[in-house]
């Protein structure tokens, strides 16, 4: 077993290298989504988008400011740097050393194209603010996952290696030696990069879903990201079924100005009445409206904040979303 900056992990026969750890494995993995396009069409069409974690919104994660090349000898940089960037002129060891091995460093950013990483929480965080704030801004909604379906359809029908654990949270960020045997090496660097943060980040609960083609394969490489393209790369997406789904909580601003044409007004019946825009840059949003109606209402739920016991708290109830005419929609309570 290897140990690192409070991460444990262990080597597998085959070379995989796997996290170990004493949190309880939760039976829900819940993941937020924003109303951005992306986030839309994800939902729309089933399936889990895997970033390459340079997209993801610690600038610390995966960092090659992580990586401590103190003991990098002369005749391994020339082995490393010859197998990552073949048909290029070789920098010398010396010039990249004087520039702390920044060239040497983008070696990693190849690296972790290995790798694919899919950010979950837990149930017990469906009513962080911070979350819904900072995913979600409370107009985008919540999924929950049953963990065992999800990932007995992931394994079943995406030709991937599947891992998940929890994130590593520490006081400190420290750089780890990719050279050290001790550590596991650039496997075991590799692993501390993308499973480790600072304690900052730890409101959010994170479990995360690591997913490496088998085979030897490498992911495509996103579009946003300025870096070389990778030929018959694997698709960055997670096919899943409704079947996996346990529950949908909308936030409370999930119908708001932007896709509401009509002011919202209460029937005698306290339900909600929501006249949609039917603009065309409305439409994913529109059918996102339309796939709940028909086919989660037994499993749909709002967020909100009510008063108990003198004391402002977030919840989430039972809802139903009733489709009334082509534009229009009715929310009621369950």
């Amino acid at each position: 077993m290897y140990e690192f900056n409070g991460l444990k992990y262990v080597v597998t026969n085959n070379n995989y290298y796997r996290i170990i750890y004493d949190k309880k494995i939760p039976e829900s993995l819940v993941k937020f989504y924003s109303t951005s396009q992306y986030s839309l069409d994800a939902f729309l069409k089933g399936y889990l988008y895997i970033p390459h974690v340079c997209e993801f919104n610690d600038s610390l994660e995966a960092s090659p400011m992580m990586l401590d090349f103190k003991n990098l000898d002369k005749e391994t940089y020339k082995k490393w740097y010859n197998k990552g960037f073949k048909g290029d002129k070789p920098l010398s060891y010396e010039e990249d050393k004087k520039d702390n091995f920044n060239m040497f460093r983008n070696l990693y950013r190849l690296f972790v194209s290995w790798i694919g990483s899919v950010c979950f929480t837990t149930e017990d965080n469906i009513d962080n603010t911070l979350m819904w704030s900072h995913y979600s801004t409370h107009e985008g909604f919540v999924v929950q996952f049953n963990r065992k379906k999800l990932l007995k359809h992931i394994s079943n029908e995406n030709k991937l290696n599947i891992d998940l654990y929890p994130i590593n949270y520490v006081k400190e960020l420290i750089p780890i030696d990719p050279m050290n045997l001790k550590y596991g090496a650039h496997y075991g660097a590799l692993l501390y990069m993308t499973s480790t943060k600072l304690d900052d980040w730890s409101y959010e609960h994170e479990w995360r879903l690591r997913c490496t083609p088998k085979n030897g394969g490498y992911f495509n490489v996103p579009e946003t990201l300025n870096t070389e393209k990778i030929e018959n790369g694997v698709e960055r997406k997670l096919r899943y079924t409704e079947e996996c789904i346990e529950r949908i909580i909308i936030g409370e601003k999930f119908f708001n100005h932007k896709n509401v044409n009509a002011k919202e007004y209460r029937n005698q019946d306290n339900s909600l009445k929501f006249n949609l825009n039917m603009d065309a840059r409305n439409a994913n949003f529109i059918n996102i409206v339309k796939l709940i109606s028909e086919k989660y209402n037994d499993k749909l739920y709002i967020s909100g904040s009510v008063l108990q016991s003198g004391k402002i708290v977030r919840i989430y109830q039972q809802i139903k979303l009733i489709k009334k005419a082509d534009n229009v929609y009715i929310l009621e309570n369950f």
